[in-house]
């Protein structure tokens, strides 16, 4: 179900960020997490995505495509053209769970991303944990030198978000934050959180 999934996720999420928009939501930008089965499988997923951006009027930056690092990494030739042509539709990429064990960084070149997530198993001690707040720090100072948007998922403590910041990191996303809300439960929370 693969295919099916990715094509009715990604229609719903692009239907319902239109959706936000046209209810004056603004300065929203939403992602939307690729499966490497749907990427291999799904020959027309590209023109599908560019049927959206149209009827939907998305403009570039607005919608982001999550890919994980494992799959950046293991990525064939077919799959990169796949990131490429998805990126060429003005639509940005953005790597998952970056520190999950694997030691490329050619993908942030060869790919074109725009932003990198910092796995939260980087972090899990990071107000205590000399190495963790060492490899955070060479991260964020490698994101800022390659001119790419950085979060660190996880978040779960204040003393993270602390840690996190002295560090220089600007976006988080986790639990301190929220938990995942439905559409309606998150038009709530941004309303009074902006």
């Amino acid at each position: 179900l693969a295919i099916d999934l990715g094509r009715w996720v990604s229609a719903t999420a692009i239907r319902e960020f239109a959706e936000m928009r046209e209810s004056h939501f603004t300065n929203l930008r939403m992602s939307i997490n690729l499966h490497p089965r749907h990427l291999e499988e799904d020959r027309s997923f590209v023109s599908f995505l560019a049927e959206l951006r149209d009827h939907y009027v998305v403009l570039p930056g607005e919608i982001e495509f999550e890919i994980t690092e494992h799959m950046a990494v293991n990525a064939s030739y077919a799959m990169s053209e796949t990131f490429r042509q998805i990126r060429d539709l003005g639509f940005s990429l953005t790597i998952d769970d970056l520190g999950m064990g694997y030691s490329s960084l050619n993908y942030i070149s060869d790919y074109g991303v725009h932003t990198v997530k910092i796995d939260m198993s980087l972090i899990d001690k990071i107000h205590d944990n000399y190495k963790q707040r060492e490899i955070v720090r060479s991260v964020v100072l490698l994101a800022g030198q390659l001119n790419l948007e950085l979060v660190v998922e996880g978040v779960e403590t204040i003393e993270q978000v602390e840690a996190l910041t002295k560090l220089g990191v600007r976006a988080f996303q986790g639990y301190y934050f929220s938990k995942p809300l439905m559409i309606e439960d998150f038009k709530a929370y941004f309303a009074e959180h902006h």
